[in-house]
């Protein structure tokens, strides 16, 4: 019985010293990102955050991130995904610069190309309220569609300023009054005029003789729609409708 104990003992050192010299003498590849830290995002005032030094994960690149201060803007308070329609969300980006975006479509601008959402800040009208990071809003990252309904205007404004979420797509629709059968539809939240396509049509109330509507993207904010021949000294109304990222 003492022999077999003897053994016993041995094996489990031998055990363990091969398992401390592995982790001490192992290949960096091997380690992979063991000594990597996600930084950590806190409040450092009523209306500021403030966020540690550590490493973010771009892709399968590491982005190396310099602790830091930020201002929040108060009265936030739906950080709900998909949308995440008033939101504070502290992001950095490919280059490890750390910022915080709180417009209609900051999920778009903080999961943008390059860049990594950090954490998502809700705000009363006084001070800020919560504070979660990516991996406790699993839906943050999972594709989504997202539906911008510009209104009856030229100028869509409930999602401008471009970018995409995720892998997802981006529709964009509304009605417009064109002056000399033209409106150019601006305000648009696409990444480039290559990123999405629009099609026109003319709206119920349209009267006249036309040929057609025809809707071009110009670039990523702005598509032209017109109307075929182009009617000139009159207001007509017409749709558009434009799916893309």
């Amino acid at each position: 019985m003492k022999v077999k104990s003897t053994k016993i003992r041995i094996g489990f050192i031998v055990a363990l010293v091969i398992a401390v010299w592995g982790a001490l003498f192992a290949p960096d590849y091997v380690k992979a990102q063991q000594d990597y830290f996600f930084p950590t995002v806190y409040q450092n005032t009523a209306t500021s955050v403030g966020w540690t030094a550590g490493t973010a994960n771009n892709g399968g690149h590491a982005v190396t991130i310099a602790a830091g201060t930020a201002a929040v803007t108060l009265d936030r308070q739906i950080c709900t995904a998909p949308l995440f329609s008033s939101c504070n969300i502290v992001y950095a980006n490919s280059g490890g610069t750390v910022a915080v975006t709180a417009a209609s479509n900051a999920i778009t601008v903080a999961m943008g190309p390059g860049n990594v959402p950090l954490a998502f800040v809700e705000t009363s009208t006084t001070a800020i309220s919560r504070i979660v990071f990516p991996q406790q809003a699993s839906t943050a990252v999972m594709p989504s569609t997202i539906t911008v309904n510009c209104g009856i205007t030229v100028t869509c404004t409930s999602g401008a300023g471009g970018g995409y979420l995720g892998t997802g797509i981006i529709i964009a629709y509304g009605t417009a009054a064109t002056v000399a059968g033209v409106a150019a539809i601006t305000g648009l939240p696409f990444t480039s005029s290559s990123s999405y396509g629009c099609v026109g049509s003319l709206a119920a109330t349209t009267t006249g003789t036309t040929t057609g509507v025809s809707c071009v993207p110009a670039s990523g904010s702005t598509a032209n729609v017109t109307i075929n021949p182009a009617v000139s000294g009159i207001t007509t109304p017409v749709q558009f409708f434009a799916i893309g990222r």
